[in-house]
């Protein structure tokens, strides 16, 4: 894990951590920790660059017995136009075991802020964190791939019902009208195509193979819209043979197997996170 050493990311954290503590006390809910995601954790952020971040909550008993929408999400929108995000923690989970690598950077990143009492479970996490990441290579690095596939996409398909900023010549997802892709997701499909190779190719850990400190100037350049569509689309030419090539490696140098039982230790931590809860509700009834 790298240092955290952007103060104004780490107070921003913080100030979204708050910010999260008063939305789950007035909703029955209990906020874990907040981790930072996005482009701090790959080195490419700018001044420009917001600070978004994830939480890890416990839902209310109420939701969590009876709710069916353990994937929901809850966001805030802070006053500087950033955003907090909160997810249950069953939801959460089942976004590490997709593979989601929008979530498993909260198991890496140093930007975090921890609820008190919490730290045992955010410990129980990172310690593991590598074999969460790892715990079935195939469908991990197939579900990687999907995300590779929704940048390229991206990049070249506009928001046709999104209003169109008459400024920037943007839509709400980023697409450049007088650019005639997007920036943000070319330079995002670079950056998670680079990803793939070093982590499922190299093997390199998780946090060195998503730091883009070598190649920051360049991507930031691309994210800036430097590049032409021609030159995007010359670029994105042999992307499909590259994909089908990658589909083909996976398949032959990984299995479609456990390698380590992530469900189980992700499932009995989300119990007894539950159960903590649930008595310290009992003790504060009795304060009361």
């Amino acid at each position: 894990m790298f240092e955290a050493t952007n103060e104004l990311a780490l107070r921003k954290v913080f100030e979204h951590a708050e910010a999260v503590d008063k939305y789950c006390a007035e909703h029955g809910m209990v906020r874990i920790f907040t981790a930072l995601f996005g482009s701090q954790n790959y080195h490419l952020d700018n001044e420009y660059s917001d600070v978004d971040t994830k939480s890890i909550v416990v839902p209310s008993v109420y939701d969590w017995l009876w709710s069916t929408e353990g994937d929901a999400n809850y966001v805030l929108e802070m006053p500087d136009g950033s955003h907090a995000e909160m997810k249950p923690v069953v939801g959460m989970f089942k976004q590490f075991l997709k593979g989601n690598v929008n979530f498993i950077e909260m198991l890496y990143t140093p930007y975090v802020d921890i609820a008190e009492d919490w730290e045992w479970f955010y410990d129980a996490l990172v310690k593991n964190a590598d074999n969460i990441c790892r715990h079935n290579m195939y469908r991990q690095a197939r579900a990687w791939l999907g995300f590779v596939d929704q940048m390229a996409v991206r990049t070249l398909r506009s928001s046709k019902s999104a209003i169109v900023n008459p400024d920037t010549q943007m839509d709400v997802m980023g697409y450049r009208y007088d650019l005639g892709y997007n920036p943000k997701a070319f330079m995002n499909f670079l950056r998670l195509k680079e990803t793939f190779i070093r982590y499922f190719h190299y093997h390199r850990p998780f946090d060195e193979a998503t730091d883009m400190t070598d190649r920051r100037e360049e991507l930031l350049k691309v994210k800036s819209g430097v590049l032409s569509r021609e030159a995007v689309n010359s670029m994105l030419s042999g992307y499909d043979r590259w994909i089908q090539t990658e589909h083909d490696y996976i398949t032959s140098h990984y299995e479609d197997k456990e390698v380590w039982d992530a469900e189980k230790y992700l499932r009995d931590l989300a119990l007894e996170a539950f159960l903590r809860t649930v008595e310290r509700m009992g003790e504060f009834q009795e304060c009361i």
